[in-house]
C-alpha cells in the first residue's frame, strides 16, 4: 500500500469517526427526547382519562338536575340559565388562547378494535365469525412473500401500492430502557394517579363546604326521633 493510498484510508476513518460520533450523539439525543415524551404521554394519559371522568360526573347531575328540578316551567328563568351554563347534547367546546378543543361523545358504545384474545383464535374460528357479518378486514402486505417474488425479477398486480423502506426510510430504531429509567416512568405513573385522586379529594371538599354553607353542618343536624306512645301503650 502506497502513501497516498494511506492519506484516503487515513481520511475516510477520520470521515467515519466523525460520523460514527455524531450519529450516537443523536440517537442519545433521540433517546432523552423519546423518554420526555414518555412522561408526557404519561401525564397526558392520567389528564385525559380525568377529563372523562369528570364529564361522566357532570353529565350524571346534569340527568339528576332534570329529573328533580329544572323541568319545572315556572322556573324558567334558572331553567335557561342551567342550558346555558351546563346543559350540552353530547358535544362541548372549550376556547383557549391555544385553540379550541373539542369534547364529543363517541356515535356508539362500542370500539371498531377487538380484545387481545381475538389474534389468539386460529384461522378456521376466524374465518367462522367473520361469516357473521359483524368483522371488517384490515388489508397488510404479506412483505416476506411479496419480496421473495420481487428478488426473482417479478411482477405483481400490488406494485403500484406498495410502500418501499428506500424511499421512505430503511431503518428503525427500538429502544430498551435502562431499569432505573424504567422505574421512574413507574413513578411518574403513581404520581399521577395519586395527583389526582388528591384533586378529586379537594374537590369533594370545596363541595363539602359549598352544602355546608347551604344546609348547615353535620353536627347541627337533628337525627333525633320523638317517641310518641301509640294509643295501645297508652291504655297501660
Amino acid at each position: 500500500m502506497n502513501d497516498e493510498d494511506e492519506k484516503v484510508i487515513s481520511i475516510q476513518e477520520n470521515k467515519l469517526s466523525v460520523i460514527q460520533k455524531d450519529l450516537e450523539d443523536k440517537i442519545n439525543e433521540y433517546l432523552s427526547k423519546r423518554i420526555e415524551i414518555d412522561q408526557k404521554y404519561i401525564q397526558l394519559k392520567q389528564i385525559r382519562s380525568d377529563i372523562y371522568k369528570l364529564k361522566s360526573q357532570k353529565d350524571e347531575l346534569e340527568g339528576t338536575l332534570n329529573d328533580i328540578a329544572l323541568p319545572v316551567k315556572n322556573d324558567q328563568d334558572r331553567r335557561e340559565r342551567f342550558d346555558q351554563n351546563f346543559s350540552t347534547s353530547g358535544e362541548e367546546q372549550f376556547k383557549f388562547d391555544n385553540g379550541i378543543v373539542f369534547l364529543k361523545r363517541y356515535k356508539t358504545e362500542f370500539s371498531s378494535y377487538l380484545k387481545k384474545e381475538f389474534n389468539k383464535l386460529d384461522i378456521e374460528k376466524k374465518r367462522e365469525l367473520f361469516k357473521a357479518g359483524l368483522l371488517k378486514i384490515r388489508f397488510y402486505l404479506n412483505y416476506i412473500k411479496y419480496e421473495k417474488i420481487k428478488k426473482d425479477g417479478k411482477k405483481t398486480i400490488l406494485d403500484d401500492y406498495v410502500f418501499e423502506r428506500s424511499s421512505n426510510f430503511p431503518y428503525y430504531l427500538n429502544i430498551k430502557l435502562d431499569d432505573k429509567i424504567k422505574d421512574k416512568l413507574e413513578n411518574i405513573k403513581k404520581e399521577q394517579a395519586d395527583h389526582s385522586k388528591l384533586e378529586q379529594s379537594d374537590r369533594e371538599s370545596e363541595i363539602e363546604n359549598l352544602e355546608e354553607e347551604i344546609y348547615g353542618s353535620e353536627d347541627d343536624w337533628d337525627f333525633s326521633i320523638d317517641y310518641e306512645p301509640d294509643d295501645e301503650d297508652e291504655n297501660y
